[in-house]
């Protein structure tokens, strides 16, 4: 191609910022809370495959639900297409100048066991057309969850490209190798995992700790994300400007964390916490995610190791 003819390219500085961020944790870590927080900066457009955000529980944390678009039907059950014309849709309306701040999708794992249904419902009535008419609706087969992985690692990777933060929620689990490694993983399929977690900008692991004593927390209640690989529990943090132990993770605080408007030292609720500790007001109850307690555990106590002082 003559040089005349070559195309301008945009370089890496004309470029948004458009982050990639997943909140994951046992069920009443404040996902759903914690992404949510993100309609405090702009529109929100949110697939709620969990049916889990509920207007009086978002109202509490001064959240805007005016900015919060719903983009399911909780009456009509997922599926891949309509989790097609939802790209389609969002796509088409980004491309035309809309002010979408981001897309929620909350959580990965339910649209993931929700995509299952139709799979194997497909993959019975197959089977019957072979003459194979005693496979029912509850028996799984492995090209079933083949053909789910297919279409999760497919429709994230076209959310992946949309022109807008993309905010996920996931439920953990926990993984054991042949070795006997213990690893806690957003809870979705392995080779779906594997190539999700490249793609992310942020993982975030979430747990909580319960301060009675300390008035200033709604409920008593300190919530923590492990932002970097610590011990067992995958995290990260692919630009290395979060605390390692975020304080009230929430995607408004991520966010200005990432775009340089917060950091440790001009952080009110971050240095709380470190003050919470050194007035020695003991935690009631640490929320383990159902593992036993050990030295790799992300406790809300350990806040500053590692870290420098005032984290």
């Amino acid at each position: 191609m003559p040089p005349s003819a070559a195309p301008k390219r945009r370089t890496l500085e004309d470029q948004d910022d458009f982050y990639r961020l997943l909140w994951y944790g046992n069920p009443g870590t404040t996902k759903t809370t914690s992404i949510a927080a993100a309609a405090k900066l702009g529109k929100v457009c949110y697939i709620d495959a969990d049916n889990g955000l509920k207007a009086k529980a978002i109202r509490r944390h001064d959240i805007p639900l005016g900015n919060i678009e719903m983009m399911l039907d909780p009456a009509v059950p997922l599926t891949w297409g309509i989790l097609e014309d939802i790209h389609r849709e969002l796509a088409t309306r980004l491309a035309d100048g809309e002010k979408i701040f981001a897309v929620a999708w909350d959580t990965t794992t339910k649209t993931q066991d929700a995509l299952l249904d139709p799979a194997v419902a497909e993959s019975v009535v197959k089977s019957h057309r072979k003459g194979l008419s005693d496979r029912t609706e509850f028996e799984i087969h492995l090209e079933d969850r083949g053909v789910v992985v297919a279409q999760m690692q497919k429709i994230l990777r076209r959310f992946h490209r949309l022109p807008c933060h993309l905010l996920l929620g996931a439920h953990q689990r926990r993984d054991t190798d042949d070795n006997g490694k213990v690893e806690i993983n957003p809870a979705m399929s392995p080779s779906v995992i594997t190539n999700f977690s490249g793609w992310m900008d942020c993982i975030i692991h979430l747990s909580s700790t319960s301060f009675d004593e300390d008035l200033s927390l709604m409920d008593g209640l300190e919530v923590v994300g492990l932002t970097r690989q610590d011990g067992r529990f995958t995290a990260k943090d692919r630009f290395g400007l979060l605390p390692k132990r975020l304080v009230n993770p929430t995607a408004d605080r991520v966010i200005h964390y990432l775009d340089g408007k917060l950091t440790r030292e001009r952080d009110p609720i971050q240095k709380a916490a470190v003050a919470r500790r050194a007035g020695r007001i003991a935690p009631v109850t640490t929320e383990s995610n159902g593992e036993p307690a050990t030295d790799e555990e992300p406790r809300a106590v350990e806040l500053t190791d590692r870290e420098p002082a005032g984290a």
